[in-house]
């Protein structure tokens, strides 16, 4: 559905979204280039990729994905990963394979680098989130070390696609290329409304809609109500998610309604992203599983599932993110606000951190009710056996499979609305 803004016309200062995606095709065979996106972030990646992955399979289109767990065609993962991923190469080059979509490791682009002009489209999921604490940290000098490199690595003539939410990916990118398609939740968010204003594209929501555009004209997509993977809209770190990759297709000539279908389908069964917001509805209880997260990265999550929960919430914490004593003491301070009951598997983390987080846990004026057990099997039995109609568990740990292969088994019923809305 198009939707014109109600705002001054303002002059076009961007390149205009392809009509078709053999017509973007076409162009990059025109520049002599390969069709390859890349994604870059410190966290949401690999959701990215694969929601891109998603909506051009939808379109019917022969992919190829480079992430953390290899390298995948058409769905199929590969043996190998610098073979494969060099012969998708060269299917791209004689027209075999439509086109191929690679994930972005701050610490391999600080390591050895890119090479300039690579990709067509350059999609950065964020950096810190605005967080202080974490600019501060080790991973985030990291990441923006390798910035300048990334940024560098998309095609002359191609698009950069950011979170305007984040703003140390942002700035940059203004000064490095104006004309990126900015996204956020809000097309009222300050540099969300300059960038429109100045003619350029961006994406966000309205009326409760995944919207992509510019002041003088935006189509609407996918209603965040139907978005499983994102709470129907709670979480908003999946809201970006979602706009980012829908500007990522839409760049690449993907049409609106093929985007808002996919985006509607997109579920964990599709994910394969093994501790990274992962969603299952065991009956009426909704169980969510987590990779440990620092706290900048953690108090989104909790905030969201705190904002659907109808009964009580159970956490499993067998594990923590490396970070300073005080992160720690953060952390347990944001779980022992919003649980009910904690669970602590002794085997992960150390004694040193648990006593920092169990520190956190205190500060609350009511703490949870904790259990702690020797391992994460145990954990897991613990948490399964005290949930109740309609309650929560979060499971976080640095060893998801386990976790998700008992869920897997268990989750016999599609992630509705009757749960969660």
């Amino acid at each position: 559905m198009m939707s014109t803004l109600d705002t001054t016309q303002v002059p076009v200062t961007h390149h205009l979204a392809p009509t078709s995606f053999d017509a973007w095709r076409a162009d990059q065979r025109r520049q002599s280039r390969l069709p390859v996106i890349a994604v870059a972030g410190t966290r949401g990646k690999s959701t990215v990729v694969r929601m891109v992955d998603h909506i051009f399979r939808a379109a019917e289109l022969r992919t190829c994905i480079w992430t953390d767990d290899g390298v995948e065609t058409d769905g199929h993962l590969a043996d190998g990963e610098l073979a494969p991923w060099a012969a998708a190469m060269r299917d791209l080059a004689d027209d075999s394979l439509d086109v191929a979509i690679q994930e972005l490791d701050w610490s391999t682009v600080r390591a050895v680098g890119l090479p300039d002009g690579t990709f067509s489209i350059l999609a950065i999921t964020n950096l810190c989130g605005n967080s202080d604490a974490c600019l501060a940290h080790w991973d985030a000098r990291v990441a923006l070390d390798a910035y300048p490199s990334v940024l560098r690595s998309v095609a002359d003539g191609g698009t950069v696609v950011v979170n305007a939410e984040d703003y140390a990916v942002v700035g940059p990118v203004d000064a490095y290329q104006p004309d990126a398609v900015f996204v956020g939740q809000s097309r009222e968010a300050p540099l969300l409304k300059r960038h429109l204003e100045a003619g350029y594209p961006a994406a966000w929501v309205e009326d409760s809609s995944l919207t992509v555009g510019t002041v003088n004209g935006a189509t609407r997509l996918a209603n965040v109500t139907v978005l499983d993977f994102a709470l129907q809209g709670a979480a908003g770190f999946e809201i970006i998610n979602a706009l980012i990759a829908a500007a990522v297709a839409t760049s690449a000539g993907i049409r609106s309604e093929v985007i808002t279908a996919a985006l509607a389908s997109f579920g964990t069964a599709d994910r394969l992203l093994p501790g990274s917001f992962n969603l299952y509805r065991l009956q009426d209880r909704l169980a969510v599983v987590e990779r440990p997260l620092p706290s900048w990265f953690l108090r989104p999550v909790l905030k969201a599932l705190n904002s659907r929960r109808r009964g009580r919430m159970i956490a499993l914490l067998a594990g923590v993110a490396e970070g300073s004593d005080d992160d720690l003491v953060e952390v347990g301070r944001l779980i022992g606000r919003t649980s009910d009951a904690l669970v602590i598997a002794d085997d992960g983390m150390r004694e040193d951190q648990w006593d920092r987080v169990k520190q956190g846990v205190a500060l609350n004026d009511l703490v949870p009710v904790m259990f702690r057990t020797p391992d994460q099997a145990g954990a897991i039995q613990r948490a399964m056996k005290m949930a109740r109609s309609e309650d929560t568990m979060l499971f976080i740990s640095h060893r998801p499979g386990p976790i998700l292969d008992l869920l897997q088994a268990n989750d016999h019923d599609p992630l509705t609305d009757v749960l969660i809305a």
